[in-house]
């Protein structure tokens, strides 16, 4: 089952990088759950298109090259990586691109608490996505 984690960094978030290993590591997690609809709004989506008027309208950018995030594999350990679980590049943007996104009046309550959070977001707060 294909989620989003949806992971805004705060405003001073060089407190959550380590530094010596470059590695960030996102207080804020957020998931919106598995509604392909959404996810064909992300410029990384792999997958079908055909139920969005607008596809892949949400722009997202790699990762710069030196920067890893600390990510928690199943066995609970942190994992510094670039990688998500499907072997993608994790990605990030700006919360004014996040703010694109449309919701489907029928998509689960979590995904529009999801959204109502996002929208309160700053325009130029970075949010970090990755597939799980």
């Amino acid at each position: 089952m294909v989620h989003l984690k949806i992971m805004p960094l705060v405003p001073d978030f060089g407190e959550c990088l380590d530094h010596p290993l470059k590695v960030l590591r996102p207080q804020t997690q957020l998931m919106l759950t598995r509604d392909y609809r959404l996810f064909a709004q992300f410029s990384n989506f792999i997958g079908s298109v055909a139920d969005v008027s607008n596809p892949r309208h949400i722009k997202v950018s790699p990762l710069p090259p030196e920067l890893k995030i600390a990510l928690d594999n199943k066995q609970g350990e942190e994992r510094g990586t670039r990688k998500d679980a499907y072997g993608q590049d994790i990605s990030w943007t700006f919360a004014k691109q996040m703010k694109k996104l449309q919701i489907p009046e029928d998509t689960s309550a979590i995904n529009k608490a999801v959204k109502a959070y996002i929208d309160e977001l700053p325009d130029d707060m970075p949010v970090i996505t990755e597939w799980e």
